[in-house]
């Protein structure tokens, strides 16, 4: 079996890793072989200072912020190429997608973030699910979840910028084989068949 690599992309709140890890499971019992891949990946070096910034420990400008979320994924990208090559499905929770649209609205040049991605050439997805919600629904799912929002998941105007930055990644059809839009809104079991049947139909399955 070949292998592939899906990603899941959106708000916080839009049930990304929900997702992710119910199709893992699917996978799994099918006797699929799989990875699964976090980002940001908060045990690792990078990480860790992203976390610093998000819990407002330290202050970090856009620039170095972005190519924090960018070494994150690099260190990993020679392991995906190889889990992809021996027959994996290789799925994703955030990818290069997060950092584009977070730091596009974040007041990076967004022509410059792509050319800077496309330079870095991290392995390019098969298929992206964008699971599509609105700023108001992210904070407040989020907000459910954990109590307090960090930095980022409770200013709303920032969130829609955002949401506009993967719509517009969706449109261009940027970086994948494949972009999905998924209405995160309705129930997650409906939304996990959809996003199997297509992984399947993927694989030939």
């Amino acid at each position: 079996m070949k292998g592939l690599l899906v990603c899941f992309e959106g708000l916080d709140g839009s049930g990304k890793r929900t997702q992710a890890e119910m199709l893992e499971e699917r996978l799994q019992k099918s006797g699929i072989a799989t990875a699964f891949y976090s980002y940001p990946d908060y045990s690792s070096v990078y990480g860790k200072r992203i976390d610093d910034f998000l819990k407002k420990r330290v202050e970090i400008g856009v620039e170095e912020l972005s190519m924090l979320f960018l070494a994150d994924m690099v260190k990993d990208s020679g392991k995906i190429v190889a889990d992809i090559g021996s027959g994996k499905i290789v799925i994703l929770d955030r990818y290069f997608f997060s950092t584009i649209a977070y730091q596009s609205a974040g007041g990076s040049d967004y022509g410059r973030m792509k050319r800077i991605e496309d330079a870095v050439g991290l392995p390019r997805p098969d298929i992206v699910f964008y699971m599509s919600i609105d700023a108001r629904a992210s904070s407040d799912r989020k907000s459910l979840q954990k109590g307090e929002l960090d930095k980022l998941e409770s200013d709303m105007p920032y969130l829609s910028k955002v949401a506009g930055f993967y719509d517009r990644m969706l449109d261009e059809g940027y970086g994948a084989r494949e972009w999905a839009k998924i209405d995160a809104s309705k129930d997650k079991d409906s939304i996990h068949e959809k996003i199997a049947a297509m992984v399947m139909k993927a694989i030939g399955h």
